[in-house]
């Protein structure tokens, strides 16, 4: 501790004491300029705040639904209901600024369904339903078989359904076999197109005239919003039923597979369309929006959720 002499400086020294009371009021003051308005000023940091955070990000990952176009349920009284279009469902990883591809298949117009795609992604089309004495065709879920023949060498007495693709969809339904009874002949009816969610039905053996197999059940999805079925079988010739594409060999006309639900259509003298196919991607509306749809894309804001829907080809950038 240094020691020293110097008298202790009291507060009103140190403050002016001894000076004036006239060379206190004549000493400099110090003046301030115009203070900003606060809600000016706090406007003003938020709008310099802002600049430095950057807006919202591209999504690394969008859920996906991906449907193919349905197989056309087989034309002539004995033919079998069509596949239901093969559904696929995931995880899709995105990069930002790329470009996303997507196909629409249509439905199958005697023949089968054509394939959609998401990028690498594809979902094969429904197989169209036999002819009397065939097998269904194979798909995404497999056409439903024509009637046959018993006691006949030459033919199918249970034509097959056709196969579908593991996890994608179902096989089709047996048709079952035409008999020539001594009063009337039973049996001979088409079986139902397999569907993304079941297997077509067997036609009934040895029924009355040509009862057709129900198609298989469509796999519900509820990632546009709404709990809606896809990939629905068509119904085989005769009273067979399906997703929406019920069949009927004699009376009514066969049902068309419904439009972007890609289901079978219904068998009968001239066989029912498959529906034509579809497409869905979903992510966080907490990402931003997709940087440019084209084609026949879409997009709604729902639930938390970017909905972008496909009902014709396009593309999408993220």
């Amino acid at each position: 501790m240094i020691a020293s002499d110097a008298p202790a400086m009291d507060a009103p020294a140190f403050l002016g004491a001894g000076m004036s009371n006239a060379a206190l009021a004549t000493r400099p003051s110090l003046t301030l300029g115009p203070q900003p308005n606060a809600a000016v000023l706090l406007l003003e940091i938020a709008i310099r705040t802002a600049k430095d955070v950057p807006g919202p990000f591209p999504p690394s990952v969008v859920e996906y639904l991906l449907v193919a176009g349905g197989g056309a349920g087989r034309g002539g009284p004995y033919g079998g209901g069509g596949g239901g279009g093969g559904v696929r469902t995931g995880n899709l990883s995105i990069s930002p600024g790329s470009q996303i591809p997507i196909i629409i298949g249509a439905g199958g117009a005697a023949s089968n369904g054509s394939n959609s795609a998401i990028a690498d992604v594809t979902a094969i089309g429904g197989g169209i339903g036999g002819d009397a004495y065939q097998a269904g065709a194979n798909g995404g879920s497999g056409g439903g078989g024509g009637f046959g023949l018993e006691d006949n060498p030459t033919v199918l007495p249970f034509p097959p359904g056709g196969s579908g693709i593991a996890g994608q969809g179902y096989p089709g339904g047996n048709g079952s076999p035409f008999l020539f009874g001594e009063e009337s002949p039973v049996g001979g009816g088409g079986g139902g197109g397999g569907g993304a969610g079941g297997p077509g039905q067997h036609a009934p053996p040895y029924s009355y005239w040509f009862d057709g197999g129900d198609g298989g059940p469509g796999l519900i999805s509820s990632i546009t919003g709404n709990a809606i079925s896809y990939g629905a079988g068509g119904g085989g010739s005769g009273d067979g039923l399906g997703g929406s594409g019920a069949g009927n060999g004699w009376i009514n006309p066969p049902q068309d597979g419904a439009a972007n639900r890609g289901d079978g259509g219904g068998a009968g003298y001239w066989g029912g369309q498959g529906g034509s196919g579809f497409a869905v991607l979903r992510y966080p509306d907490s990402y931003a929006l997709p940087a440019a749809i084209t084609g026949g894309g879409t997009i709604i804001t729902s639930g938390g959720f970017h909905i972008i829907t496909f009902t014709a080809s396009g593309s999408v950038t993220f």
